[in-house]
């Protein structure tokens, strides 16, 4: 997917760093992204660089190397692949599945504990 983004002629303008989760992570809440990249990323294999053009207004590059118009400003960009992996075996130990059963209570049970800290003593405004 991100070779296709970066092969658009416009891309240096976009997208320099992108993130892939499944479809079982909502990508417009942070806190499921980053834990998608905390469990499911393994560094070694889930992480590409590559040599890109970037947009010239991009911070990163400074003032005495821009370069306005063609041949644009290198750079690098980077994928993170935050997905289940699918060439894992299905094993018995995880109850016939190829990836560990996510054991997190649903967003409704996490809120009502969240506004009962108090009544559990637990203090988190110190």
């Amino acid at each position: 997917m991100a070779n296709n983004l970066w092969g658009w002629m416009g891309s240096h303008q976009i997208a320099k760093n992108v993130i892939v989760c499944d479809s079982d992570i909502n990508v417009f809440d942070l806190n499921e992204v980053f834990w998608a990249l905390g469990y499911r990323v393994d560094p070694l294999r889930d992480i590409y660089q590559f040599p890109h053009w970037i947009h010239a207004l991009d911070p990163i590059v400074h003032p005495a190397e821009k370069v306005l118009g063609f041949g644009g400003n290198k750079g690098t960009k980077l994928l993170i692949d935050a997905t289940k992996p699918i060439d894992k075996p299905h094993s018995d130990k995880l109850f016939g599945q190829k990836f560990a059963v996510v054991a997190y209570p649903d967003t409704d049970t996490m809120k009502n504990v969240r506004a009962r800290w108090d009544q559990y003593g637990i203090n988190l405004k110190r």
